[in-house]
């Protein structure tokens, strides 16, 4: 429930912005991505302290979870701003990275017995390597 208060509409705004001044893109995902940033440690700090709230058995999972949803959004971010540049491709590809992954992951934690656990891990995996793929990606992008 914490992931959507990383995003603010911010997302949208910043897509737009990019595809109407493509020049300013650089400048334009800088500040978006500082704002998540600030947006995205505070969904942290309040993740961190629901999670405490939980019982024993379940508050690695739900913070796993969490987490996963908080670093998913940075993986979207990325993809909003390969749309804004006209490049939904890499867009499509980050997307196909985080799902392939967390399928991959989650089948073969489940299989070894993890339970609630390597799901939140499984979904943890999926929205790092979308996050860091689409950070990546986009340093390339605009460095020539």
């Amino acid at each position: 429930m914490l992931a959507p208060l990383t995003d603010l509409g911010v997302q949208l705004t910043m897509t737009q912005q990019i595809a109407r001044a493509p020049r300013r893109a650089q400048v334009t995902t800088g500040v978006g991505l500082s704002l998540k940033l600030t947006l995205a440690a505070i969904a942290c700090l309040v993740l961190a302290a629901a999670c405490r709230t939980r019982p024993d058995d379940v508050q690695a999972a739900t913070f796993a979870l969490g987490l996963a949803m908080i670093i998913g959004s940075f993986g979207e971010f990325f993809g909003y701003t390969f749309r804004g540049l006209q490049r939904v491709d890499i867009d499509a590809a980050l997307t196909l990275l985080v799902r392939v992954l967390t399928v991959a992951v989650g089948l073969w934690l489940l299989s070894e017995g993890f339970g609630l656990i390597g799901i939140a891990l499984a979904y943890l995996a999926g929205s790092v390597a979308g996050a860091a793929g689409g950070w990546l990606w986009l340093r390339r992008f605009f460095t020539p």
